[in-house]
């Protein structure tokens, strides 16, 4: 039960909290969709945890009011996860990463230097937004694979 993606370590490891027995259930057919998320069988029943990308593409539908929730979890710069088993919605967890206090005085340093910062983020545009917002940066790059954010470093190089 452990992803290298910063967002999977802090759902795995929150669970960790909740569990009450110990060791996971066996997790077999797992495939991991960049940018999207991941999915599995687990005791039986599939299990697809990701945005709604890869909702969208495995056919799992989901009322208005989930989606009028992620749109508030991404305006306070949250990111919404939804969770899905054998292909029923059975939940969204929203997930922060909070801006270390340093961060606009970094970048408003560095404007003062003259050098323009960028954020290029796999984070949705409304997320990104709140957060470039937060710390002064005015360009940002959303929803960026990570051959995307390549592309665009090579460009800018």
């Amino acid at each position: 039960g452990n992803s290298e993606h910063p967002l999977g370590k802090a759902i795995t490891d929150h669970a960790e909290g909740l569990r009450r027995e110990q060791g996971w259930q066996e997790v077999t057919d797992f495939i991991s969709v960049t940018g999207q998320g991941v999915k599995a069988i687990v005791n039986d029943k599939q299990i697809i945890v990701g945005n709604e990308m890869m909702m969208s593409g495995s056919n799992i539908r989901f009322p208005t009011s989930i989606l009028s929730y992620m749109t508030e979890a991404q305006k306070m710069g949250h990111t919404a996860i939804l969770v899905s088993i054998d292909s029923e919605l059975a939940g969204v967890i929203s997930v922060s990463d909070p801006v270390k206090p340093e961060a606009h005085d970094v970048i408003a340093l560095l404007d003062k230097m003259n050098i323009k910062s960028l954020m290029i983020t796999g984070d949705n545009h409304e997320t990104a937004k709140t957060i470039a917002r937060e710390v002064g940066i005015d360009h940002v790059v959303a929803e960026a694979s990570p051959e995307k954010k390549a592309d665009k470093i090579k460009e800018l190089q």
